[in-house]
């Protein structure tokens, strides 16, 4: 199976589930079928280089690995975000003058009691 994308992941995993073994490759190692191209020949391409052991599988990392790399992502994600944050903050206290950090007072705020 050629790794295009995020597409191949459903495919993947019914047919790990099926207890069938799936060979993931990456469509750049694998050299197009000359002339027309079908889905038909690149199919049977796929299947005569596998045929032969020439493609080496994807490498696809169990669940646990997959879990521990989201994880991962997600908390990269969540301190570049919050990097972003405090330099936009400091950024936005650089460019108020001092004494002008308040708003300025209402007009009917100066006029006296009567």
């Amino acid at each position: 199976m050629e790794s295009r994308g995020v597409y191949w992941w459903p495919v993947y995993h019914a047919l790990a589930q099926a207890g069938i073994e799936v060979c993931v490759c990456n469509a750049a190692h694998m050299r197009n079928v000359p002339g027309r191209k079908t889905d038909l020949a690149d199919c049977q391409w796929i299947a005569e280089l596998h045929e032969h052991g020439l493609l080496r599988p994807s490498f696809i990392p169990t669940e646990a690995v997959a879990e521990l790399r989201a994880r991962t992502r997600y908390r990269d994600r969540e301190h570049l975000i919050r990097h972003h944050q405090q330099a936009r903050l400091g950024y936005q206290v650089t460019l108020i003058p001092p004494g002008h950090g308040s708003p300025p007072p209402s007009a009917t705020s100066q006029q006296p009691a009567a």
